[in-house]
């Protein structure tokens, strides 16, 4: 039986693994552009939301359920709208003063604008309450346990294998993740995969990456066409000439207000909408 030498195994391990990363970065360059396409509809989208807000406000004698239910519109797109702070200040994303220097740092290279893009984007849909940036520590391990192919208790890679994948796939990886790893860290984590086994699981994980982020992209593109068709069904330039008196509007008048209303909070659910690479 034909053994083959173990150095040939590692270079066949490292030729595959490479081959991986590559595709990898391609489909997380797709990703990122798309992450950065839907966070424009999203901003968008809430200017049409309150411009359908304020022209509800002009009428005299609305409704009352109009202000209720447009109420209830404007607490989903809450968080969103908060979030956009942070544009200015992306140090404040990571409350961890560990953090801190190195969200700027990542700032730096990916910019404020794409790390509120991404902490809008992936995580767990929001409550209206809470505010559904990049928090700290527990954050930062929860993004890396899910890069690494989820927790270990569920049959993922956990949080090495997550630090691993950003390794494998360089700066454009840490940019997703929302977090910086030193090259002290990079380095210890290139030393643990100098080895035949340890290729081919981040080969793995890599493959889990590309699998889940494909997935997303579909997913996220059929968001962003919903947005977008829901921001032309939104503008306000049809009803402008409505009376600034509800009481004067006829039967169609006030249904057409009704499903603009409906309209909004289709729209808030598709800007609060968050996916999750699993």
């Amino acid at each position: 039986m034909n053994i083959i030498p173990y150095s040939k195994q590692l270079k066949t391990a490292k030729e595959l693994f490479e081959h991986k990363k590559t595709e990898c970065e391609s489909v997380l360059k797709e990703l990122t552009t798309l992450v950065d396409e839907i966070y424009d509809s999203r901003k968008k989208a809430v200017k049409a939301i309150r411009s359908y807000e304020s022209f509800l406000k002009g009428l005299t004698n609305r409704d009352v359920k109009l202000d209720k239910d447009m109420a209830e519109v404007i607490s989903i797109i809450l968080p969103f709208e908060e979030c956009l702070s942070f544009e200015q200040h992306p140090e404040k994303m990571v409350k961890n003063s560990d953090y801190a220097a190195a969200i700027s740092a990542l700032a730096g290279m990916s910019g404020a604008t794409g790390l509120v893009a991404f902490a809008t984007l992936f995580g767990e849909a929001s409550t209206g309450v809470s505010i559904h940036a990049l928090h700290g520590a527990a954050a930062t391990k929860a993004m890396l346990a899910y890069l690494g192919g989820g927790p270990l208790a569920a049959g993922g890679g956990g949080i090495v294998a997550g630090q691993a994948v950003l390794a494998a796939v360089g700066p454009l990886g840490w940019a997703i993740a929302g977090v910086f790893l030193t090259k002290s860290v990079i380095g210890r984590i290139h030393s643990m995969i100098e080895r035949k086994i340890g290729y081919d699981s981040i080969r793995h994980q890599l493959r889990l990456t590309i699998e889940s982020s494909k997935r997303n992209i579909l997913g996220i593109q059929i968001s962003k066409a919903e947005i977008d068709k829901l921001i032309d069904q939104l503008s306000t330039s049809s009803i402008i000439d409505f009376p600034k008196d509800y009481t004067l509007l006829d039967t169609n008048q006030k249904d057409t207000l009704v499903d603009m209303v409906n309209r909004s909070k289709l729209l808030a659910n598709e800007i609060n909408k968050r996916f999750i690479i699993k």
